[in-house]
């Protein structure tokens, strides 16, 4: 994660950005995913595809697995550390 000119991006091993410099803040949680926040909203980022579909109002690890509970529209799913869908966020 790096800083330039008051935003926030993610920069490879090479100094190469992976993620252009246009977040207020990003949030690293697993070695594919983040979320990434602008005018307080965050949008769940695969790193390496750069696939960005969801816009959780949270996320968090579950424990012991590689698997994150988000919340969408006040409905619960599940992602795994790539941000792929495991289960839709339709659940209470």
């Amino acid at each position: 994660v790096a800083r330039w000119r008051n935003n926030t991006g993610m920069l490879d091993m090479k100094g190469n950005w992976l993620i252009e410099p246009v977040f207020d803040s990003i949030l690293v949680h697993s070695s594919h995913l983040i979320t990434a926040f602008s005018q307080g909203k965050g949008t769940l980022i695969n790193v390496f595809s750069k696939k960005n579909d969801l816009t959780p109002q949270s996320v968090s690890r579950l424990a012991g697995h590689n698997l994150f509970v988000i919340t969408v529209n006040n409905q619960k799913g599940l992602v795994d550390y790539r941000g792929r869908e495991v289960l839709p966020a339709v659940y209470d």
